[in-house]
């Protein structure tokens, strides 16, 4: 299901659609206006190049010694490495880093890389204690929530003791549109609407939709290191939601939704009404997927159905549609 993507923008295109326009040309500005544009770069690559800026001084400092004059005999024992051992890598010299003397406020925090110096399987998650109604509300909230379908049981139990209670009062704003993310965030009780400025100039941000207990918000920031893409108010009197911080967030289900994005990448490619949207676009329909898997003979859809809040899309398998044209008759 990709309901938390589709519904704002199904809503603009009912909205704002003008009778000779082409509705996929609108989808794909709204996709661009409200995520913008993403570099050619892949998302692994710029989170390597980020680690590699932060090791460079310090690599630097350890070659020279701290004293400054390291750089020549830095340079002498490179050459003679490279002659005795032709299959090492060097560290070439490097531009220092320019002090950032901007004021302002802070800027988005680069994303986690593991390896040599970040090893995944050193990080434990925070555990918070909570009662067995507290752990069964939970388990209820995200055995329905699409964030948490791709976690195995272990990396469930994680999240369920990592989490913290969050509680907010009627006009509390959460999280505000441009910010830095910093949480994740499940609702267990109460109403929060969402808004968002989806242009400049608009004097009045406009409501996208309304979050109800089991739904959660904040990923798109921690997943795509990006500022927050919209501002979600407390509508309620009181309003319960559970935080996640960004670390566990990060070593858990960021790299779940990681391996689910690989496996789903080759075909969205090959699925025709998504061949126009750019890879990163791709990458956040392939986030919300929930598989649904159906033995022969079952029904996915039915004619007349009044419930149409999910969008399939095949993967494996063939499917029959049928159509009655005239009540009474076979289809």
């Amino acid at each position: 299901m990709i309901n938390p993507i589709i519904e704002p923008m199904a809503l603009q295109l009912f909205q704002n659609l003008q009778p000779n326009n082409d509705p996929i040309e609108f989808m794909l500005d709204y996709l661009k206006n409200n995520f913008g544009n993403r570099p050619s770069i892949s998302e692994g690559e710029r989170m390597e190049l980020d680690f590699l800026r932060k090791e460079v001084p310090r690599l630097r400092g350890a070659v020279s010694g701290g004293d400054g004059q390291g750089n020549s005999t830095a340079s002498e024992k490179r050459g003679e490495t490279s002659s005795e051992e032709s299959g090492d890598d060097m560290i070439e010299d490097l531009p220092s880093a320019k002090p950032n003397n901007r004021a302002g406020p802070r800027m988005s925090v680069s994303a986690e890389v593991f390896g040599k110096f970040n090893k995944q399987g050193d990080y434990q998650p925070p555990v918070h204690f909570k009662s067995d109604q507290q752990i069964s509300a939970i388990k209820d909230k995200m055995e329905r929530n699409f964030m948490f379908n791709s976690l195995n049981p272990i990396d469930k139990k994680k999240i369920l003791e990592a989490v913290l209670p969050v509680r907010k009062e009627a006009g509390d704003v959460i999280i505000k549109e441009g910010d830095d993310g910093d949480n994740f965030y499940l609702v267990e009780s109460g109403e929060l609407e969402c808004t968002k400025f989806l242009k400049k100039d608009d004097a009045e941000p406009t409501k996208l939709k309304v979050y109800v207990p089991g739904e959660s918000f904040g990923e798109l920031a921690l997943l795509y290191n990006a500022p927050r893409a919209a501002t979600i108010t407390c509508k309620s009197a009181d309003c319960e939601l559970w935080s996640l911080d960004r670390n566990t967030f990060n070593h858990i289900i960021k790299q779940a939704v990681q391996k689910k994005r690989e496996k789903y990448d080759d075909f969205l490619e090959r699925v025709e009404i998504l061949k126009m949207m750019e890879k990163y676009e791709r990458t956040k329909i392939a986030d919300a997927f929930k598989e649904q898997w159906f033995d022969a003979g079952d029904y996915i859809i039915k004619q007349g159905d009044k419930d149409g809040s999910e969008f399939f899309m095949i993967i494996e398998g063939n499917i029959i549609a049928t159509k009655t044209f005239e009540p009474g008759k076979p289809a």
